[in-house]
């Protein structure tokens, strides 16, 4: 918000000073700290500090809001910035759960974005997998691919012991624990995506 503000008043060379280092080729610059405040992110302030951004970092990503549904009333204007952020991706992440209610909810997502971004084909990853539920891999696969047509590229295991501890101490997961098989699925991610889309680039990913 406070980035959006000093683009708002000509001063969007000041947009990097609100980025948090996370590490020597990493930095953050983090949401609205209450959902009810996005009407104080304005869509041609928001515009410059993302192209600030793209013009000051190799690779932007951008982790976006669930809702695509678009208008010129309350909601719709509330899902403009990912509207806005969809629309200018060199490639988009859809991220979603293997159980029940998060499939059910990126089947929905996934229809909801090829209606918002027409011939897109996000690259699929399914988070927090884990032999509990039941389900093998394959069983989702197919299930995605007759629902969507859209198979996921990455399983990434739920390692609840590395992501507490990377949360509690405000560090990465890879920082945190380097050897986990969630940190080696998200570097085989990351390299794919990197490949794709090149550099400079903007990755969007989105959660139904």
């Amino acid at each position: 918000m406070a980035a959006c503000r000093a683009a708002n008043t000509g001063r969007a060379a000041e947009v990097a000073d609100h980025l948090l280092g996370i590490e020597d080729n990493l930095r953050l610059l983090t949401g609205l700290p209450r959902a009810d405040m996005w009407p104080q992110v304005r869509t041609g302030a928001f515009e410059l500090v993302l192209a600030r951004l793209r013009a000051d970092a190799g690779l932007l990503v951008v982790d976006c809001g669930f809702s695509l549904e678009s208008g010129t009333g309350h909601t719709g204007n509330r899902n403009q910035s990912t509207l806005q952020v969809l629309d200018q991706a060199d490639a988009i992440v859809a991220v979603g759960r293997p159980d029940p209610v998060g499939l059910a909810r990126l089947v929905r997502g996934l229809h909801d974005l090829a209606e918002a971004v027409p011939g897109c084909v996000p690259t699929l990853v399914i988070n927090m997998t884990r032999t509990s539920l039941g389900w093998r891999e394959r069983e989702i696969d197919a299930t995605l691919r007759r629902l969507t047509g859209i198979v996921p590229t990455t399983y990434l295991p739920f390692d609840q012991s590395g992501l507490d501890l990377a949360a509690v101490s405000g560090r990465t997961p890879r920082d945190v624990a380097p050897s986990s098989p969630f940190v080696t699925r998200i570097e085989v991610l990351a390299r794919s995506l990197v490949s794709q889309v090149g550099t400079p680039g903007v990755l969007s990913a989105a959660t139904p």
